[in-house]
């Protein structure tokens, strides 16, 4: 399979929202260390170190992107970041414990053998400065690491394929109880607890990981997963003798807008197929208008490809439910229409054999010739 995608037509995230987002993250995930150690004051360096790293690790990463996230998905996506610096909170708070208790033990085994002899050592003061040291660490290293983790979650390179977070705005309900949930008990514990004590930081930090780590291990979307409908599809087409092309552009700026909905291009001797797909958590219908893309794609690459005589548009709908007027407009304007009803076809506990098998059922029930000559005359290397 051939990947055309042309660097100036790119689109490029925002560095500074993502570094905002990262900053946010490890301000809010560092708090809970800062206010056992009674060093608040240490927060403003956290977050300009924050800002500053990030900002340099996603200016020099190189990103191909095929759309941007919504508002609802960058929201999502700063209480994501928390994750990564809450849980650097609590392993700090560990090597804290560690230390202070184990000096406590080592003096009591001193004593035990004879009165005169313990380390020469504060508990609390070397407690103190070996956390904070690793704090320092976690502080250069989080910005980093959740940079990485959050372009890939943000941002997947495949297009057709929405963020990571985009299948949790469908899930209101449930979000609304998880943030009700933590809002509910922190303000507990500021009524019930003393702020200034060893054991609010301590449940502050279990309540960040906890709620934000949720975000990240619910709906990671793993762009390289073989299950996944995009590639799953394109890997049956060329395994079919289509020539399959992802992302197809042609260098024009006048054109490329208009085409870049396009998933998939599968030619085989003279015809090719301009294939759309789209992934839908819901059992929303999906109406005419949602295919009218791929209709106006197919027909302009029909002008752009010398060398083919036909270009079929296809609309591949993965979950979700088709309206009577998307039925209808396929059949009046001569759009392939496929839809895969059960969206967990493609997860990853189905066998590839059974993936690759259902691909075909359905496309062959669409219209689509399987296997396909694999004589294409467009065929070229970028």
């Amino acid at each position: 399979m051939k990947e055309y995608i042309r660097s100036d037509n790119e689109i490029k995230p925002n560095p500074f929202t993502i570094s905002i987002i990262i900053t946010f993250g490890c301000a809010i995930g560092f708090l809970p260390y800062l206010l056992f150690i009674k060093e608040l004051r240490l927060l403003y360096l956290v977050t300009l170190v924050s800002a500053i790293i990030a900002l340099i690790s996603v200016i020099c990463k190189k990103i191909v992107i095929t759309e941007k996230p919504s508002f609802w998905e960058l929201l999502l996506a700063s209480w994501s970041a928390v994750s990564f610096p809450a849980t650097g909170s609590i392993f700090c708070l560990l090597v804290y414990a560690a230390f202070y208790w184990g000096v406590k033990l080592i003096n009591y085994l001193l004593n035990l053998y004879n009165s005169d002899l313990s380390l020469a050592m504060n508990p609390s003061s070397g407690a103190y400065w070996t956390s904070l040291a690793v704090f320092a660490f976690c502080t250069l290293l989080t910005p980093f690491s959740n940079s990485f983790m959050l372009i890939k979650q943000l941002y997947p390179s495949v297009a057709g394929i929405k963020s990571a977070f985009y299948p949790l705005i469908n899930r209101l309900k449930t979000l609304v109880t998880v943030a009700i949930s933590i809002v509910a008990a922190i303000i507990i514990m500021l009524f019930f607890m003393d702020t200034q004590g060893n054991l609010f930081p301590i449940l502050l930090a279990v309540i960040l990981v906890y709620s934000s780590a949720t975000l990240i291990t619910a709906n990671v979307i793993d762009t390289d997963n073989d299950k996944s409908p995009i590639t799953a599809i394109s890997e049956v087409f060329d395994e079919s003798g289509y020539h399959v092309y992802k992302c197809y552009m042609t260098g024009k700026p006048e054109v490329d807008p208009l085409i870049q909905n396009i998933n998939l291009l599968a030619i085989s001797k003279g015809k090719a197929f301009a294939l759309e797909i789209s992934s839908l958590q819901t059992k929303t219908e999906v109406e005419w208008n949602k295919g009218s893309a791929v209709r106006i794609a197919a027909s302009i690459l029909k002008n752009e490809l010398p060398d083919i005589n036909e270009v079929d548009p296809v609309f591949v709908i993965v979950g979700g439910k088709i309206a009577p007027s998307l039925q209808k407009f396929s059949l009046e304007e001569k759009v392939l229409l496929v839809h895969f009803e059960d969206p967990s076809l493609f997860d990853k506990q189905t066998s590839r054999e059974e993936v690759s098998k259902s691909i075909i059922e359905h496309f062959k029930a669409a219209g689509m010739p399987f296997p396909a000559a694999s004589n294409d005359p467009h065929n070229k290397e970028s």
